[in-house]
């Protein structure tokens, strides 16, 4: 188990930025499970609504994203580990229910195709039995000094 300061050791995300709470299980080249409870205070709920606030599709994908990111990161061989992890896509992605302050998330991500450096990954979330949203997140691993993923280099997004 992990908590947000040995989160925060793996990935480079911090303050409201970093919306994974716990990783509960993690077997390195296979898949992840993590948690968030959504606080009436979190600051993406700021706005989204007034009077009636709810989690913003966003966030849900970027909980399911960093969860991605710390298992692609514990997966790599240690001389890989300075690498970083950037989100390349999303496809098959459905919202099922809302999440509102209160709601205790699980979030469970499963590699599912590795062609280095791009990897394909499934990703659940869920309210206790209740599936809220799932999608196929493609990621490309980086180098700490990129700004950006080039095409020429992850063959992503190139035409012809």
């Amino acid at each position: 188990m992990l908590d947000q300061d040995q989160i925060r050791q793996i990935l480079p995300h911090r303050g409201p930025a970093l919306l994974l709470e716990r990783v509960l299980e993690l077997e390195p080249g296979v898949r992840a499970l993590g948690t968030r409870r959504i606080h009436p205070d979190d600051p993406f709920l700021e706005g989204h609504f007034p009077g009636q606030p709810v989690v913003p599709g966003a966030a849900i994908i970027e909980m399911m994203a960093q969860l991605a990111g710390v298992l692609t990161l514990r997966t790599l061989p240690e001389r890989m580990r300075a690498e970083g992890v950037a989100l390349l896509g999303l496809d098959k992605t459905r919202f099922r229910r809302a999440l509102f302050p209160g709601d205790e998330v699980t979030i469970e991500v499963t590699i599912t195709q590795r062609r280095d450096p791009v990897w394909r990954f499934d990703a659940v979330v869920t309210v206790g039995d209740e599936r809220v949203a799932e999608a196929s997140l493609l990621a490309g691993l980086i180098t700490r000094d990129e700004r950006g993923l080039s095409v020429h280099r992850t063959g992503v997004g190139r035409k012809g």
